[in-house]
């Protein structure tokens, strides 16, 4: 399972979460809020918690060894520039349709 929390916002990740997701930045950037969209990612072997932010955040690292599936996932989070301050949503979108098939 894949979940995307926007705020208060939980949606599972599904065909139709380009949209929605959108939608949730957009109106929370408009509205001056702080953006934080985080991912859990639960499904084939692959167990991790990531989060684009629009805002300075001071994270821990973490010393496990993550398995193959995870540093697949991790490589793509990176190359599409989500881990540090500022996100463009089009790259977490993107991120996304590709995670869902590298978990296939």
């Amino acid at each position: 399972m894949v979940t995307i929390k926007i705020g208060t916002s939980r949606r599972d990740l599904s065909d139709n979460f380009e949209s929605w997701l959108a939608d949730q930045v957009n109106s929370r950037k408009k509205d001056g809020s702080p953006v934080v969209v985080e991912i859990d990612i639960h499904e084939n072997g692959a167990t991790l918690n990531l989060a684009a932010h629009d805002h300075s955040v001071s994270f821990g690292a973490s010393s496990r060894v993550y398995n193959p599936t995870e540093q697949a996932i991790l490589q793509l989070w990176g190359d599409k520039g989500l881990g540090g301050t500022g996100f463009n949503v089009g790259d977490l979108i993107s991120f996304l349709k590709q995670l869902t098939r590298l978990l296939r």
